[in-house]
């Protein structure tokens, strides 16, 4: 059987490109964890440390002190507080099942740093484009923007780059389709109104604009430091195989 140096470090390289995308996975999963376990806790504080509700339109006035709207008291703290506010449990756990699958599924793609980074400013741009867009095109004055599915679609719009660049990314395409039907499709039937679709907008372009900016730096890097270890392994193994060979058990005991 012959040895091909050039196939040995390739599939060095790619054995430790394989371990390096599988911790970078498990990094991003705990990123992922932290900025939903905070939309749990919005959730909590919501739900079950405030006094109860006895009509509709008393937990909607309510939650005008997070969402964006057109009454907004506080600018800031409301374009802040929106993408971190839910109705319920159906409101937040598809937006954090999805939300924690791809960030996960980007690992060796997206770095953690790039997702917290992604998650900071799309909570303002986000945010701040929906009250901008509420205060000059809703028509309706209840309207109110919470959730945080602006965010989730803004990493949809790191999904959408690097299938535009022809990466293999898994069954992400399939995630994706799932929850750019779910969250989009049925803002046309009338089952689950009141979809704020201009937020998915606002995040899906910060997303993509972000991955523009940054592109494939954390790929080209992890791919760099998968052939230095393989190509320092493979030295290593070369030398310890001629120093092997150089060995001669007679004349050492000669």
């Amino acid at each position: 059987m012959s040895y091909n140096p050039k196939e040995t470090l390739q599939s060095l390289k790619e054995d430790l490109f394989s371990v390096i995308v599988k911790e970078e996975s498990r990094k991003n999963s705990w990123i992922s964890f932290l900025f939903i376990a905070f939309c749990f806790l919005v959730y909590g504080y919501l739900n079950y440390f405030t006094p109860p509700f006895y009509s509709k339109d008393e937990q909607m006035d309510f939650l005008k002190n997070f969402a964006v709207s057109k009454d907004s008291a506080d600018y800031l703290s409301s374009i802040v507080l929106s993408n971190y506010t839910h109705l319920n449990l159906w409101h937040i756990l598809p937006n954090c099942f999805f939300f924690f699958a791809i960030a996960k599924n980007l690992g060796g793609l997206f770095s953690w740093k790039n997702i917290a980074l992604l998650v900071v400013i799309s909570t303002f741009t986000t945010g701040a484009l929906s009250y901008w867009h509420v205060l000059n095109f809703s028509e309706n004055p209840d309207t109110l923007v919470i959730g945080f599915s602006g965010i989730v679609f803004s990493i949809f719009g790191v999904l959408f780059y690097f299938m535009r660049t022809g990466e293999k990314i898994s069954n992400l395409i399939f995630i994706g389709g799932f929850h750019l039907f779910f969250m989009v499709g049925h803002e046309y039937n009338s089952s689950l109104p009141n979809i704020a679709w201009f937020a998915h907008l606002y995040g899906f372009l910060t997303g993509f604009v972000f991955a523009l900016i940054v592109g494939k730096s954390q790929l080209v890097k992890n791919h760099m430091l998968a052939e230095e270890i393989a190509r320092e392994n493979y030295q290593k193994q070369n030398k310890q195989n001629n120093d092997d060979d150089d060995f001669d058990f007679f004349d050492d005991y000669s």
